[in-house]
């Protein structure tokens, strides 16, 4: 049911970027953003509902799941990785329109290693995810005067940013091993986060 429910949801999606004359990759949904910044219709689709469903399975600190969406077995994809990657796309071009897909894929990717789960920590910080969480806590709140939802859009970018240093926080969650640690500080450019 599983397998089904993903393989559903990758179609429906593969459709909407074919429809949008892009291929379902990263560079694909960023290629979508960049060409359409109101592309709620692409992005609120399936793409946040999908994010929803894997953090909802992971919910809990269920370690067999955050185990499961890395590692399915020999044809594996590696959804934690995958989550990452397409945060790294989201995250370049935020807006209004794309803050609850970018603050949905922080929720998800929290509930990946919470636990903690030592290899979903270990995959992550080997990913641009540190360097993405260090840009998303640099976002100011500023939007152009052509939005009519600036404290709105204020209110989401500090949510947002709680929800990074969260992420931080989970992704150092009991760690022994000086690499975790190690990988986030050469990220994060700590003097910049004070000011």
């Amino acid at each position: 049911a599983l397998y089904t429910a993903f393989h559903k949801v990758g179609g429906d999606m593969a459709a909407e970027c074919e429809a949008h004359g892009h291929v379902l990759t990263v560079a694909g949904v960023e290629e979508i953003v960049r060409a359409d910044r109101g592309c709620v219709g692409f992005i609120g689709a399936h793409a946040d509902k999908a994010l929803r469903f894997l953090q909802l399975l992971c919910e809990g600190h269920n370690k067999d799941m955050q185990e499961y969406v890395r590692w399915q077995g020999k044809t594996s994809t590696d959804l934690v990785t995958c989550t990452s990657e397409f945060l790294a796309a989201a995250s370049r071009h935020v807006c209004p329109a794309t803050m609850a897909l970018v603050t949905q894929c922080v929720d998800t990717l929290i509930e990946f290693v919470q636990n903690p789960c030592y290899a979903n920590q270990k995959g992550l910080v080997d990913t641009q995810l540190p360097h993405v969480l260090h840009n998303l806590l640099q976002m100011t709140s500023e939007l152009s005067p052509d939005y009519d939802d600036q404290s709105d859009y204020a209110e989401a970018v500090s949510r947002l940013k709680t929800k990074s240093v969260t992420l931080l926080l989970s992704l150092l969650e009991r760690v022994d091993d000086p690499f975790v640690p190690q990988r986030i500080l050469n990220a994060l450019e700590i003097d910049k986060l004070i000011d």
